[in-house]
């Protein structure tokens, strides 16, 4: 499952398509920020910044359906599992969403 879980982060992680805007670029600007639902959100918005967290979370869904029918679990188990390691994995400085508001690691 481990060997399976890190190749799902990196589709996960590289899910969103090219937009102008992208994942990573994104992130480093303190546009986006990982959630404890195992996607990404906003932190500032804008037309673009929305546009990739719609086509990002899209994937990522269809990464976590795909996985958890695999491995016989629940989608929701996949979604925690992933959160748990895309918080672990975050660089300092990009944005978290926790119970109390966006922090940053």
């Amino acid at each position: 499952m481990k060997q399976f879980l890190m190749m799902f982060l990196t589709v996960i992680t590289l899910s969103a398509p090219a937009f102008a805007l992208d994942l990573m670029g994104a992130k480093d600007q303190g546009l986006v920020g990982e959630t404890t639902e195992g996607f990404i959100a906003a932190v500032k918005d804008s037309s673009a910044v929305n546009e990739l967290v719609m086509a990002t979370n899209k994937g990522r869904m269809a990464v976590y359906k795909q996985t958890a029918a695999e491995q016989g679990v629940s989608p929701s188990e996949v979604q925690a599992l992933a959160a748990q390691k895309l918080f672990n994995m975050a660089a300092k400085g990009h944005y978290l969403k926790t119970s109390s508001g966006w922090v940053k690691k």
